[in-house]
């Protein structure tokens, strides 16, 4: 791996690992009671960061028609996500959220058609399985904790399949997506943020709280910011294969730093099912990448011979599976000539010397003449 791949996957892990502690902080050990606060401020740093670099139009009929069902999902699974995090210890969070694709499962069938493969269905029961273990493991089981993150899965789940609708309708990108779901999702903030100002103003009247809120929001707005931007480096240097993998290994960093900082009481049945849903997130990602790897065109079999593709090639030149370079090359080649020319069958004595294509060595098959110099 490059330096520049590793460096994007390192401040990914590393991004994503600082910010789930800081927020699993804020919300069990500095019980900051204004979570909608700071959800507002961290859409607001979203929209102002990635605005700077170029032009959004979120008020045209096209974006409005395709966000709000993916606005309103985006905000409820942030909001859940932050009321889990108060109730559950970090491993826990981490194995609930895992849950995620057992949800996407069926909305992606209901939604969009989508059937799962088989590598796609046995991870998603391993995730399962071992999250009811987890569970029976954990000295620490609260319900409504539990509900919360299974709420806040599902609607996260909910919110990528959405999104990958109003990707395929709306022609958005994932780029897109981010700054308009913050932008949207800030007005619902706005007025949840009113309601809880009385009890955050209460809590900064104690004292050396209002250091500690700007001591925690400095890092807190840059945190979110490079997550952001880590992600899409990290997937736009290497593959959503490597990102996701950094993800999973950014969980199970996350589960060992909540365990040794804000304390995880699991039996060794717990902690087996937090390692088999580990493995089932791991497999889930791995069979999604090759499913995506086979099923997209192979334009790599243009590459195969020396020729300058013309506009007019047949696409299924290109998009048919091919199982060597050399008949890849082959098809380009078929591609690109007139039906009338064919490769030369060695037991005819015939073309006669300039009746070979000079490039290919295809001999053209209808009487016509030599090929043009």
């Amino acid at each position: 791996m490059s330096g520049s791949r590793l460096l994007s996957a390192a401040s990914y892990v590393g991004s994503s690992l600082a910010m789930t502690s800081l927020t699993k902080y804020a919300a069990s050990a500095w019980r900051f009671p204004g979570s909608s606060l700071l959800l507002l401020i961290e859409c607001w740093a979203t929209v102002l960061a990635l605005g700077a670099f170029r032009a959004y139009y979120p008020l045209s009929w096209p974006i409005l028609r395709h966000m709000p069902l993916v606005t309103v999902t985006k905000a409820v699974n942030m909001y859940l996500s932050f009321l889990a995090m108060r109730r559950t210890s970090l491993p826990v969070y981490n194995v609930l959220k895992r849950l995620q694709p057992v949800y996407a499962m069926g909305q992606d069938w209901l939604i969009r058609g989508s059937l799962p493969s088989t590598g796609e269905f046995a991870s998603v029961i391993l995730i399962a399985t071992g999250t009811i273990v987890t569970g029976l493991g954990d000295l620490d089981f609260d319900v409504g904790g539990y509900a919360l993150a299974l709420l806040a899965a599902g609607c996260q789940s909910l919110y990528l399949v959405l999104a990958r609708h109003a990707q395929d309708s709306g022609k958005l990108s994932s780029m897109d997506l981010v700054f308009y779901t913050a932008f949207y999702n800030s007005v619902l903030f706005i007025p949840l943020s009113m309601l809880e100002l009385s009890a955050v103003l209460a809590f900064l009247d104690s004292p050396g709280e209002v250091s500690n809120f700007f001591q925690f929001l400095t890092p807190y707005v840059m945190l979110g910011a490079l997550l952001n931007y880590a992600t899409f480096w990290c997937t736009a240097e290497t593959s959503p294969l490597a990102t996701a993998v950094a993800g999973t290994l950014k969980g199970v960093l996350s589960s060992l730093a909540g365990m040794l900082l804000f304390g995880a009481h699991l039996t060794p049945i717990g902690w087996m099912g937090l390692i088999g849903s580990t493995i089932g997130g791991f497999l889930y990602s791995a069979s999604r990448e090759l499913i995506r790897a086979t099923s997209a065109p192979s334009f790599q079999a243009a590459a195969a011979c020396n020729f300058r593709p013309r506009w007019d090639v047949p696409a299924m030149a290109l998009d048919e599976a091919v199982t060597s370079q050399e008949q890849a090359a082959e098809e380009v080649k078929r591609s690109l000539l007139p039906s009338y020319w064919r490769p030369k069958d060695p037991a005819l004595d015939w073309p006669a010397p300039g009746f070979l294509h000079p490039t290919t060595g295809f001999s053209r098959t209808d009487g016509g003449g030599p090929w043009p110099n």
